[in-house]
């Protein structure tokens, strides 16, 4: 079928939210970053890519384009991808924040210091093994 698929413009988002703005976008698009409102990119302060449409995406033309125009950094990218099916050979995500934004959403150095911040997990020393204290 030709039939598009619902959309919202970026301000028809801000009416159904009563003007409260976003400031996370999380683009999972399936290659349509080209028709992402650019209000968009200009008001979050936080952006999560889903990077798999390389055959049909410069990521790399984006990621200087996040960079440069739109006042971006890479916070964190993760290759994810498996050799166990097509749909995930070439998974990549990415995070982006806002420069003026660095130090109120502070990254931890690595994984382990963000789970033993939040008490996500306790090591269990019986077995040498990590197990969840959720």
């Amino acid at each position: 079928s030709n039939n598009p698929l619902p959309s919202l413009t970026y301000t028809q988002l801000l009416e159904k939210t009563n003007g409260l703005e976003p400031n996370v976008a999380l683009l999972d698009c399936e290659g349509c970053l080209g028709t992402v409102d650019p209000m968009v990119l200009e008001t979050v302060d936080l952006l999560i890519l889903e990077e798999d449409q390389n055959k049909h995406i410069n990521y790399t033309e984006w990621h200087l384009r996040l960079q440069n125009q739109y006042d971006f950094e890479c916070r964190w990218f993760l290759i994810d991808s498996s050799p166990w099916g097509w749909f995930s050979m070439n998974l990549k995500h990415s995070a982006w924040i806002k420069k003026n934004k660095r130090t109120e959403y502070p990254i931890p150095s690595d994984c382990q210091e963000y789970i033993s911040s939040k008490g996500f997990f306790k090591s269990d020393t019986t077995n040498g093994r990590t197990s969840s204290s959720i």
